[in-house]
């Protein structure tokens, strides 16, 4: 079930009940957890395998549909939302869900970090934390598909809160 808390860091969260059967629900042939499960716009984005499904409707009459997969089938990948885009990253690439145009495609840009291991959104901007690094980049404003030519790579010192600009193509 969706729980609130509006002063959590993510003021949605979902949390298992036991017991939930509707017909409606099909995951395909894909079994054990969720890789990633995010609540937005009147939906339920979740990652099993390498499939990303959505889930729409109300009580007892929910549906699920498969929207797009990944390269990977296992490890976290994190997920966040602008005004009309879903982003999953799973440590390798990172892809967009446009709610517009209902297409799921893999973010190619060349500025996308190489290591995508987390994502939120931040003021209209995409943040990309980039594996292995102390470092994380700035997609372009509201558009999680274009991280060159106004992106921005930032590096965090290590035990302070400080942040140096690294690179900038703007």
């Amino acid at each position: 079930f969706e729980y609130m808390d509006p002063n959590g860091k993510r003021p949605k969260t979902l949390l298992p009940t036991a017991g939930l059967l509707d017909a409606n629900l099909n995951f395909g042939a894909e079994t054990g957890g969720s890789r990633g499960t995010f609540v937005f716009d009147n939906a339920i984005y979740q990652v099993y395998g390498g499939s990303v499904f959505r889930t729409t409707g109300s009580t007892g009459l929910l549906s699920t549909t498969l929207i797009g997969n990944l390269t990977t089938t296992d490890g976290y990948v994190g997920i966040d939302a602008n005004t009309y885009q879903v982003i999953f990253v799973d440590g390798q690439e990172g892809y967009i869900w446009d709610i517009n145009a209902n297409t799921f495609e893999r973010i190619t840009d060349t500025g996308f970090p190489a290591n995508p291991i987390d994502v939120c959104y931040l003021d209209g901007f995409f943040l990309v934390a980039n594996g292995d690094t102390n470092t994380f980049q700035l997609s372009v404003i509201n558009q999680g598909m274009v991280w060159s030519g106004g992106t921005a790579t930032f590096t965090a010192a290590a035990g302070t809160d400080i942040l140096t600009l690294s690179t900038s193509n703007a």
